[in-house]
């Protein structure tokens, strides 16, 4: 799944999901959906939560990665969504942050 947050992306918000899509097949993940949220959405990572919950007993898929375009667009704490998926990728730079620890992605 991507996320991108409205007011940190602006005008490059379509490259940012381009970005997001191009990275996941990169990965060989099939990316479900790209989430947008502004800076008006209340507790946004625990919204992403329940938009990942939704499509897991709608869908019946495993959120298993987010993919940001950099940190900024989890206030820089990708904790609350480490919770519940394995793995947090950041599209610019191709850091991966997971349970276990962080890595760049070559």
């Amino acid at each position: 799944m991507g996320y991108i947050r409205r007011d940190e992306s602006g005008t490059r918000q379509p490259w940012d999901e381009t970005e997001i899509r191009r990275a996941a097949q990169d990965l060989g993940y099939n990316l479900i959906k790209t989430v947008v949220f502004g800076d008006d959405t209340d507790h946004p990572a625990m919204r992403l939560r329940n938009v990942a919950r939704n499509m897991t007993r709608v869908r019946g898929v495993e959120i298993s990665a987010v993919l940001i375009p950099n940190l900024r667009h989890l206030d820089g704490d990708v904790g609350p969504v480490i919770e519940w998926c394995d793995e947090v990728i950041t599209v610019e730079d191709g850091a991966s942050y997971s349970r276990l620890g962080s890595h760049v992605i070559a």
